[in-house]
């Protein structure tokens, strides 16, 4: 069984269409950014569906979930940590103040693969696929 790596909490502006997004990024290189999370002008309603007891006892299937996302470089124009501000939050620690800590982690932790493509080594490859 393979660990899970902690992963930062970015946000991602990008352009052609101009949107911001945010969440767990999986990989950035030459390429583009692998993002799991969903777009911002949905964040407060994403956050409103969930409830810490929900959040703890079952996985929502009828809700607004993240998703696994590839933006190619020439979209990109800046990538920043998800980090407070003063006394401005960051997204994750809104959702932290809603939720909880373990509620956070928690989704996370059941919507983040454990690894993506570009991070197995060719035995890694062959156990992941066994599994």
């Amino acid at each position: 069984m393979m660990k899970q790596r902690a992963r930062a909490m970015v946000v991602a502006d990008l352009q052609n269409p101009r949107e911001k997004h945010w969440g767990a990024l999986i990989k950035i290189d030459a390429n583009g950014l692998w993002l799991r999370g969903l777009n911002l002008a949905t964040f407060d309603d994403w956050i409103r569906q969930f409830s810490s007891e929900e959040v703890l006892e079952t996985a929502p299937t009828d809700h607004i979930g993240l998703s696994t996302s590839f933006f190619p470089m020439h979209r990109v124009e800046r990538v920043t940590l998800d980090e407070p501000v003063g006394d401005i939050p960051s997204y994750i620690g809104r959702l932290e103040e809603h939720i909880g800590r373990e509620g956070a982690q928690r989704i996370f932790a059941r919507q983040i693969p454990l690894t993506s493509p570009g991070d197995l080594t060719k035995s890694e490859t062959k156990t992941a696929s066994s599994e």
